[in-house]
């Protein structure tokens, strides 16, 4: 009787197993697992990061890139010229900067959203 008892609990065991196998629950849980993982490994990526501001528009490249330019050159003011005047004429020409290549921005915009309707 062991032997039949053994035998009953192995076979009930395979077919757990086999049952398991074939659950489509499962399969949809690993599924959404490698989803997952590969999202996390390509949501630190320099290259998500490209592809998100490349998706930005024009007008916040224009602004953001004149901004920069225009505190490259308050600092240099600054360092050269070492007035107290310095400092708030930089930050007015980083403004000004800023203002124009949001200007620029929105012109890139616009002949991207004329070209869109041909």
């Amino acid at each position: 009787m062991g032997h039949q008892d053994d035998e009953i609990k192995r076979l009930m065991r395979l077919r757990d197993q086999q049952v398991q196998r074939r659950d489509p629950l499962t399969k949809n849980r690993e599924l959404h697992a490698r989803i997952t993982r590969g999202q996390r490994k390509k949501q630190f990526t320099l290259d998500a990061f490209a592809q998100d501001m490349a998706n930005l528009p024009h007008k916040i490249h224009g602004a953001a890139i004149g901004g920069i330019i225009g505190l490259v050159i308050m600092v240099v003011m600054v360092v050269a010229i070492n007035e107290t005047w310095a400092g708030p004429i930089g930050l007015i020409v980083a403004l000004i900067l800023a203002m124009v290549g949001f200007v620029f921005g929105v012109a890139f915009d616009w002949k991207r959203d004329v070209s869109d309707l041909d």
